[in-house]
Protein backbone atom coordinates (compact mmCIF):
# COMPACT_ATOMS: atom_id res chain seq x y z
CA UNK A 1 0.00 0.00 0.00
CA UNK A 2 1.87 3.50 -0.60
CA UNK A 3 2.11 5.69 2.21
CA UNK A 4 -0.13 7.93 4.07
CA UNK A 5 1.35 11.08 1.83
CA UNK A 6 0.80 10.06 -1.53
CA UNK A 7 -2.86 9.10 -0.58
CA UNK A 8 -3.98 12.50 -1.77
CA UNK A 9 -2.68 11.51 -5.37
CA UNK A 10 -5.99 11.50 -7.85
CA UNK A 11 -7.94 8.11 -7.51
CA UNK A 12 -8.82 5.82 -10.48
CA UNK A 13 -12.51 6.35 -11.14
CA UNK A 14 -14.84 3.19 -10.11
CA UNK A 15 -17.71 4.41 -12.94
CA UNK A 16 -18.35 1.67 -15.30
CA UNK A 17 -20.96 3.62 -16.87
CA UNK A 18 -21.89 7.89 -17.66
CA UNK A 19 -24.47 7.30 -15.63
CA UNK A 20 -25.17 10.46 -13.37
CA UNK A 21 -26.10 7.90 -10.72
CA UNK A 22 -22.95 5.87 -10.12
CA UNK A 23 -21.15 7.13 -7.14
CA UNK A 24 -18.00 8.49 -8.47
CA UNK A 25 -19.79 10.50 -10.88
CA UNK A 26 -21.93 11.73 -7.76
CA UNK A 27 -18.74 12.54 -5.85
CA UNK A 28 -17.62 14.71 -8.84
CA UNK A 29 -20.64 16.41 -8.77
CA UNK A 30 -20.92 17.38 -5.05
CA UNK A 31 -17.29 19.21 -5.41
CA UNK A 32 -17.62 21.10 -8.43
CA UNK A 33 -17.37 24.56 -8.28
CA UNK A 34 -20.01 25.90 -10.61
CA UNK A 35 -21.30 30.03 -11.63
CA UNK A 36 -24.41 30.80 -10.19
CA UNK A 37 -27.16 33.23 -9.47
CA UNK A 38 -26.03 33.78 -6.04
CA UNK A 39 -22.61 32.97 -5.57
CA UNK A 40 -22.78 33.99 -2.15
CA UNK A 41 -25.30 33.28 -0.78
CA UNK A 42 -25.92 32.63 3.19
CA UNK A 43 -25.31 28.96 3.29
CA UNK A 44 -22.13 29.07 1.00
CA UNK A 45 -19.29 29.81 4.04
CA UNK A 46 -20.65 26.96 6.19
CA UNK A 47 -21.16 24.53 3.07
CA UNK A 48 -17.44 25.60 1.56
CA UNK A 49 -16.54 24.83 5.35
CA UNK A 50 -18.19 21.51 5.62
CA UNK A 51 -16.33 20.56 2.22
CA UNK A 52 -13.01 21.65 3.43
CA UNK A 53 -13.23 18.83 6.02
CA UNK A 54 -14.60 16.29 4.11
CA UNK A 55 -11.79 17.28 1.36
CA UNK A 56 -9.16 17.27 4.42
CA UNK A 57 -10.67 14.11 5.92
CA UNK A 58 -10.25 12.23 2.18
CA UNK A 59 -6.42 13.24 2.29
CA UNK A 60 -6.24 11.58 5.92
CA UNK A 61 -8.24 8.27 5.25
CA UNK A 62 -8.52 7.88 1.72
CA UNK A 63 -12.54 7.91 2.70
CA UNK A 64 -14.39 10.13 0.09
CA UNK A 65 -17.98 11.27 1.38
CA UNK A 66 -20.67 13.07 -0.21
CA UNK A 67 -24.32 13.90 0.60
CA UNK A 68 -27.42 15.20 -1.85
CA UNK A 69 -31.11 15.67 -0.85
CA UNK A 70 -33.60 16.26 -4.09
CA UNK A 71 -37.09 17.40 -3.99
CA UNK A 72 -39.89 16.43 -7.04
CA UNK A 73 -43.21 18.44 -7.09
CA UNK A 74 -45.18 17.10 -10.16
CA UNK A 75 -48.77 18.27 -10.99
CA UNK A 76 -50.97 16.83 -14.23
CA UNK A 77 -53.85 19.09 -15.71
CA UNK A 78 -57.41 17.88 -15.30
CA UNK A 79 -58.89 14.36 -16.31
CA UNK A 80 -61.39 12.37 -15.89
CA UNK A 81 -59.52 9.33 -15.14
CA UNK A 82 -59.33 8.94 -11.38
CA UNK A 83 -56.43 8.80 -9.44
CA UNK A 84 -54.15 11.97 -7.43
CA UNK A 85 -53.20 14.41 -10.12
CA UNK A 86 -50.15 15.56 -8.00
CA UNK A 87 -47.32 14.47 -6.20
CA UNK A 88 -44.18 15.11 -4.18
CA UNK A 89 -41.41 13.50 -2.38
CA UNK A 90 -37.77 13.80 -0.94
CA UNK A 91 -34.67 11.96 -1.66
CA UNK A 92 -32.05 11.80 0.82
CA UNK A 93 -28.62 10.48 -0.68
CA UNK A 94 -25.35 9.59 1.06
CA UNK A 95 -22.87 8.22 -0.96
CA UNK A 96 -18.51 7.33 -0.53
CA UNK A 97 -15.94 5.64 -1.51
CA UNK A 98 -12.81 4.39 0.40
CA UNK A 99 -10.04 3.52 -1.65
CA UNK A 100 -7.71 1.80 1.10
CA UNK A 101 -5.82 -0.65 -1.51
CA UNK A 102 -3.96 1.67 -4.27
CA UNK A 103 -2.49 1.02 -7.03
CA UNK A 104 0.61 -0.33 -8.73
CA UNK A 105 0.88 -3.59 -6.76
CA UNK A 106 2.17 -6.74 -8.18
CA UNK A 107 4.02 -5.16 -11.04
CA UNK A 108 0.32 -3.64 -12.24
CA UNK A 109 -1.70 -6.79 -12.28
CA UNK A 110 -3.77 -5.73 -9.11
CA UNK A 111 -4.87 -2.00 -9.29
CA UNK A 112 -6.47 0.51 -7.35
CA UNK A 113 -9.15 -1.69 -4.71
CA UNK A 114 -12.30 0.49 -3.65
CA UNK A 115 -15.16 -0.47 -1.32
CA UNK A 116 -17.95 2.14 -2.59
CA UNK A 117 -21.62 2.47 -0.92
CA UNK A 118 -24.75 4.48 -1.04
CA UNK A 119 -27.38 4.92 1.61
CA UNK A 120 -31.27 6.54 0.79
CA UNK A 121 -33.81 7.51 1.99
CA UNK A 122 -37.11 8.72 0.50
CA UNK A 123 -40.38 10.28 2.21
CA UNK A 124 -43.82 11.32 0.65
CA UNK A 125 -44.45 15.22 0.68
CA UNK A 126 -48.43 16.01 0.52
CA UNK A 127 -51.00 13.55 0.02
CA UNK A 128 -48.85 11.33 -3.12
CA UNK A 129 -45.70 10.55 -4.67
CA UNK A 130 -44.63 11.45 -7.99
CA UNK A 131 -44.12 7.71 -8.88
CA UNK A 132 -47.80 7.14 -8.21
CA UNK A 133 -48.98 9.53 -10.74
CA UNK A 134 -48.11 7.37 -13.81
CA UNK A 135 -50.51 4.74 -12.45
CA UNK A 136 -53.06 7.18 -11.99
CA UNK A 137 -52.94 8.55 -14.69
CA UNK A 138 -53.20 5.92 -16.90
CA UNK A 139 -49.60 5.55 -18.52
CA UNK A 140 -47.94 3.00 -19.80
CA UNK A 141 -44.72 4.03 -17.82
CA UNK A 142 -43.95 6.49 -15.05
CA UNK A 143 -44.13 10.24 -15.04
CA UNK A 144 -40.76 9.77 -13.18
CA UNK A 145 -38.29 6.67 -11.60
CA UNK A 146 -37.55 6.79 -8.11
CA UNK A 147 -39.37 9.36 -5.90
CA UNK A 148 -41.56 6.90 -4.17
CA UNK A 149 -41.86 6.56 0.21
CA UNK A 150 -39.23 4.63 1.13
CA UNK A 151 -37.26 3.74 4.62
CA UNK A 152 -33.81 4.08 4.56
CA UNK A 153 -32.29 1.40 3.11
CA UNK A 154 -28.45 0.52 1.63
CA UNK A 155 -28.75 0.57 -1.53
CA UNK A 156 -25.55 -0.36 -2.97
CA UNK A 157 -22.21 -1.49 -1.17
CA UNK A 158 -19.65 -3.21 -2.91
CA UNK A 159 -15.78 -4.18 -3.90
CA UNK A 160 -14.67 -2.92 -7.24
CA UNK A 161 -11.41 -3.60 -8.48
CA UNK A 162 -9.18 -2.54 -11.41
CA UNK A 163 -6.65 -5.26 -12.90
CA UNK A 164 -4.44 -5.30 -15.61
CA UNK A 165 -3.43 -1.99 -16.03
CA UNK A 166 -7.30 -1.49 -16.18
CA UNK A 167 -7.91 -3.36 -19.14
CA UNK A 168 -10.06 -5.71 -16.59
CA UNK A 169 -12.51 -5.13 -13.51
CA UNK A 170 -15.13 -6.53 -11.31
CA UNK A 171 -17.54 -5.51 -8.55
CA UNK A 172 -19.10 -7.65 -6.58
CA UNK A 173 -21.78 -6.96 -3.43
CA UNK A 174 -25.00 -4.99 -3.63
CA UNK A 175 -25.02 -3.48 -6.88
CA UNK A 176 -27.69 -1.22 -8.55
CA UNK A 177 -27.93 -2.62 -12.14
CA UNK A 178 -29.88 -0.28 -14.03
CA UNK A 179 -26.70 1.96 -13.27
CA UNK A 180 -24.29 -0.48 -15.18
CA UNK A 181 -26.58 -2.08 -18.35
CA UNK A 182 -28.00 -0.11 -20.59
CA UNK A 183 -26.96 3.47 -18.95
CA UNK A 184 -25.91 6.67 -20.72
CA UNK A 185 -25.27 10.17 -19.52
CA UNK A 186 -28.43 11.06 -18.79
CA UNK A 187 -29.46 8.20 -16.74
CA UNK A 188 -31.26 8.91 -13.57
CA UNK A 189 -34.47 11.23 -12.59
CA UNK A 190 -32.27 13.42 -9.82
CA UNK A 191 -30.22 14.84 -13.10
CA UNK A 192 -31.80 15.38 -16.20
CA UNK A 193 -34.76 14.15 -17.23
CA UNK A 194 -38.00 12.93 -14.90
CA UNK A 195 -39.86 10.20 -17.40
CA UNK A 196 -39.33 7.10 -16.78
CA UNK A 197 -38.69 6.46 -20.73
CA UNK A 198 -35.36 8.49 -20.74
CA UNK A 199 -34.47 8.29 -17.07
CA UNK A 200 -34.77 4.97 -17.14
CA UNK A 201 -35.70 1.61 -19.58
CA UNK A 202 -39.22 0.69 -19.45
CA UNK A 203 -38.94 -2.35 -21.39
CA UNK A 204 -36.28 -4.13 -19.03
CA UNK A 205 -37.13 -5.99 -15.75
CA UNK A 206 -34.19 -4.60 -13.42
CA UNK A 207 -34.35 -6.50 -9.97
CA UNK A 208 -34.53 -4.19 -6.81
CA UNK A 209 -30.71 -3.57 -5.74
CA UNK A 210 -29.45 -6.85 -4.35
CA UNK A 211 -26.14 -8.81 -4.79
CA UNK A 212 -24.63 -9.10 -8.12
CA UNK A 213 -21.24 -9.04 -9.47
CA UNK A 214 -20.35 -7.30 -12.84
CA UNK A 215 -17.14 -7.79 -15.04
CA UNK A 216 -15.63 -4.85 -17.66
CA UNK A 217 -13.26 -5.34 -19.85
CA UNK A 218 -11.99 -3.15 -22.19
CA UNK A 219 -9.65 -4.60 -25.35
CA UNK A 220 -8.73 -1.60 -26.40
CA UNK A 221 -9.49 1.18 -29.47
CA UNK A 222 -12.13 2.49 -26.87
CA UNK A 223 -14.41 -1.25 -26.62
CA UNK A 224 -15.84 -2.05 -23.62
CA UNK A 225 -17.65 -5.34 -22.96
CA UNK A 226 -19.88 -5.30 -19.16
CA UNK A 227 -21.37 -8.72 -18.69
CA UNK A 228 -22.72 -9.64 -15.21
CA UNK A 229 -25.97 -10.02 -13.12
CA UNK A 230 -27.75 -10.61 -9.99
CA UNK A 231 -30.58 -11.99 -8.29
CA UNK A 232 -34.00 -10.88 -9.64
CA UNK A 233 -34.96 -10.90 -5.97
CA UNK A 234 -33.38 -7.82 -4.47
CA UNK A 235 -34.04 -5.24 -2.35
CA UNK A 236 -38.10 -5.45 -1.17
CA UNK A 237 -38.07 -9.14 -2.09
CA UNK A 238 -40.44 -11.20 -3.67
CA UNK A 239 -38.75 -14.43 -1.33
CA UNK A 240 -36.76 -15.40 1.31
CA UNK A 241 -36.23 -18.58 0.37
CA UNK A 242 -32.66 -19.01 -0.51
CA UNK A 243 -33.13 -21.86 -3.14
CA UNK A 244 -35.67 -19.40 -5.08
CA UNK A 245 -33.40 -16.78 -4.63
CA UNK A 246 -30.46 -18.97 -6.60
CA UNK A 247 -32.25 -19.90 -9.15
CA UNK A 248 -34.01 -16.44 -10.31
CA UNK A 249 -31.32 -14.46 -11.98
CA UNK A 250 -31.36 -11.33 -14.24
CA UNK A 251 -28.55 -11.31 -16.61
CA UNK A 252 -27.32 -8.90 -19.31
CA UNK A 253 -24.44 -8.20 -21.40
CA UNK A 254 -23.18 -4.80 -22.77
CA UNK A 255 -21.11 -4.39 -26.07
CA UNK A 256 -19.70 -0.77 -26.76
CA UNK A 257 -17.67 1.47 -28.72
CA UNK A 258 -16.61 5.00 -26.87
CA UNK A 259 -14.50 7.16 -29.84
CA UNK A 260 -12.80 10.34 -28.83
CA UNK A 261 -12.90 12.53 -31.79
CA UNK A 262 -13.10 16.40 -33.10
CA UNK A 263 -16.96 16.39 -32.38
CA UNK A 264 -16.46 15.01 -29.01
CA UNK A 265 -17.16 11.83 -26.91
CA UNK A 266 -19.62 9.64 -28.24
CA UNK A 267 -21.50 6.52 -26.35
CA UNK A 268 -22.76 3.19 -29.43
CA UNK A 269 -23.88 0.26 -27.30
CA UNK A 270 -25.93 -2.74 -27.64
CA UNK A 271 -27.12 -4.33 -24.34
CA UNK A 272 -28.61 -8.30 -24.15
CA UNK A 273 -30.72 -9.09 -21.16
CA UNK A 274 -32.23 -12.63 -19.92
CA UNK A 275 -34.51 -12.25 -17.16
CA UNK A 276 -35.36 -15.87 -15.29
CA UNK A 277 -38.97 -16.54 -14.15
CA UNK A 278 -40.10 -15.37 -10.53
CA UNK A 279 -41.59 -18.05 -8.59
CA UNK A 280 -43.56 -15.93 -6.57
CA UNK A 281 -45.02 -13.27 -8.51
CA UNK A 282 -45.64 -15.67 -11.17
CA UNK A 283 -43.57 -14.02 -13.83
CA UNK A 284 -41.90 -15.34 -16.99
CA UNK A 285 -38.68 -16.30 -18.38
CA UNK A 286 -38.23 -12.85 -20.65
CA UNK A 287 -35.19 -11.46 -22.94
CA UNK A 288 -34.68 -8.13 -24.79
CA UNK A 289 -32.13 -6.17 -26.19
CA UNK A 290 -31.60 -2.19 -26.15
CA UNK A 291 -29.61 -0.37 -29.17
CA UNK A 292 -28.58 3.38 -27.94
CA UNK A 293 -26.50 5.90 -29.30
CA UNK A 294 -25.00 9.11 -27.56
CA UNK A 295 -22.38 11.25 -29.43
CA UNK A 296 -21.11 14.89 -28.27
CA UNK A 297 -21.17 17.92 -30.72
CA UNK A 298 -18.73 20.39 -31.14
CA UNK A 299 -21.64 23.61 -30.07
CA UNK A 300 -22.45 21.59 -26.78
CA UNK A 301 -25.15 19.56 -27.36
CA UNK A 302 -25.69 15.78 -26.93
CA UNK A 303 -28.05 14.22 -29.30
CA UNK A 304 -29.03 10.68 -28.32
CA UNK A 305 -31.41 8.01 -29.50
CA UNK A 306 -32.40 4.14 -28.34
CA UNK A 307 -34.48 1.72 -29.34
CA UNK A 308 -35.33 -1.42 -27.32
CA UNK A 309 -37.16 -4.63 -27.26
CA UNK A 310 -38.92 -6.93 -24.58
CA UNK A 311 -39.88 -10.76 -25.81
CA UNK A 312 -42.33 -11.33 -22.72
CA UNK A 313 -44.94 -8.83 -20.54
CA UNK A 314 -42.50 -8.41 -17.02
CA UNK A 315 -42.98 -5.54 -17.91
CA UNK A 316 -45.84 -3.35 -19.51
CA UNK A 317 -43.71 -1.90 -22.25
CA UNK A 318 -43.05 -4.40 -25.22
CA UNK A 319 -41.04 -1.75 -27.51
CA UNK A 320 -40.08 1.60 -26.95
CA UNK A 321 -38.19 4.40 -29.35
CA UNK A 322 -36.65 7.66 -28.07
CA UNK A 323 -34.38 10.48 -29.56
CA UNK A 324 -33.35 13.09 -27.52
CA UNK A 325 -31.22 16.36 -27.06
CA UNK A 326 -29.62 17.72 -24.36
CA UNK A 327 -27.40 21.32 -24.61
CA UNK A 328 -24.58 21.34 -21.61
CA UNK A 329 -24.08 24.51 -21.10
CA UNK A 330 -25.53 28.09 -22.05
CA UNK A 331 -24.67 31.65 -22.87
CA UNK A 332 -25.41 32.21 -19.28
CA UNK A 333 -24.09 29.96 -17.18
CA UNK A 334 -21.82 26.50 -18.67
CA UNK A 335 -23.15 24.75 -16.01
CA UNK A 336 -26.90 24.88 -16.79
CA UNK A 337 -28.54 21.83 -18.75
CA UNK A 338 -31.32 21.94 -20.98
CA UNK A 339 -32.46 18.89 -22.88
CA UNK A 340 -36.18 17.83 -24.52
CA UNK A 341 -36.74 14.13 -26.20
CA UNK A 342 -39.77 12.28 -27.26
CA UNK A 343 -40.87 9.04 -26.60
CA UNK A 344 -43.46 6.49 -28.43
CA UNK A 345 -44.35 3.28 -26.90
CA UNK A 346 -46.07 0.25 -27.38
CA UNK A 347 -47.59 -2.12 -24.58
CA UNK A 348 -47.24 -5.62 -24.65
CA UNK A 349 -51.93 -5.93 -24.06
CA UNK A 350 -52.68 -5.34 -27.93
CA UNK A 351 -55.74 -3.77 -26.30
CA UNK A 352 -54.02 -1.00 -25.22
CA UNK A 353 -53.19 1.81 -27.26
CA UNK A 354 -49.10 2.64 -28.39
CA UNK A 355 -48.39 6.02 -26.22
CA UNK A 356 -46.42 9.16 -26.67
CA UNK A 357 -44.76 11.31 -24.83
CA UNK A 358 -42.24 14.44 -24.38
CA UNK A 359 -40.11 16.33 -21.93
CA UNK A 360 -38.84 19.32 -21.68
CA UNK A 361 -36.29 20.61 -18.57
CA UNK A 362 -33.91 23.62 -17.73
CA UNK A 363 -31.84 22.92 -15.27
CA UNK A 364 -29.82 25.93 -13.83
CA UNK A 365 -27.98 26.88 -10.57
CA UNK A 366 -28.82 29.35 -7.80
CA UNK A 367 -26.10 29.04 -5.76
CA UNK A 368 -23.22 26.77 -6.19
CA UNK A 369 -24.77 23.64 -4.63
CA UNK A 370 -28.38 24.44 -5.03
CA UNK A 371 -29.91 23.51 -8.50
CA UNK A 372 -33.44 24.09 -9.48
CA UNK A 373 -35.34 22.55 -12.63
CA UNK A 374 -38.56 23.09 -14.32
CA UNK A 375 -39.92 20.44 -16.06
CA UNK A 376 -42.80 19.81 -18.59
CA UNK A 377 -44.29 16.69 -20.12
CA UNK A 378 -46.68 15.69 -22.51
CA UNK A 379 -48.57 12.36 -22.32
CA UNK A 380 -50.95 11.50 -25.61
CA UNK A 381 -52.86 9.00 -25.83
CA UNK A 382 -51.96 7.01 -22.40
CA UNK A 383 -52.33 3.64 -22.61
CA UNK A 384 -54.25 2.55 -19.59
CA UNK A 385 -56.65 5.68 -19.80
CA UNK A 386 -59.10 6.12 -22.93
CA UNK A 387 -60.63 9.06 -21.44
CA UNK A 388 -57.89 11.42 -21.74
CA UNK A 389 -55.79 11.91 -24.95
CA UNK A 390 -53.34 14.60 -24.09
CA UNK A 391 -52.33 15.37 -20.23
CA UNK A 392 -49.78 17.41 -19.60
CA UNK A 393 -47.48 17.14 -16.29
CA UNK A 394 -45.67 19.71 -14.98
CA UNK A 395 -42.85 19.04 -12.02
CA UNK A 396 -40.39 21.45 -10.37
CA UNK A 397 -37.12 19.63 -8.84
CA UNK A 398 -34.39 21.30 -6.46
CA UNK A 399 -31.00 19.21 -5.24
CA UNK A 400 -28.84 20.25 -2.56
CA UNK A 401 -25.53 18.75 -2.57
CA UNK A 402 -23.19 19.27 0.18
Amino acid sequence: MHAQSEKSAPKQSTAITESADEIDTTLNDAIQSRKSLFPNGPMQRPLQEWGDFWKLFDEKTGLSMAFAYTTLFQAATKGTYTGPRSGGAGDFDMVGRWSFLQHGLLDGLINEGTIGFATEYRHQIGGATPAELGDSLGSLWGTTSGFNAQDFTVKEIWWHQNLFNDHLAFRLGRIKLDNIFDAYRFTGANHFYTNKAFSRNPTIPFPNTGAGLVFVWTPGHDLFVILGGGSTNGREAETTNAEENLKEWFTATTLGWRPEHELGKGLYQITLWRSDNRTRSILPNAAGYSILLQQELSNGWTPFTRYSYSNAPVTDTKQIFTAGVVHEGTNRSTNDRIGFALAWGQPHNTSLSEQWTAELFYRYAITPTFRITPLAQIIVDPSRNSYDEVIGVFGLRGRLTF
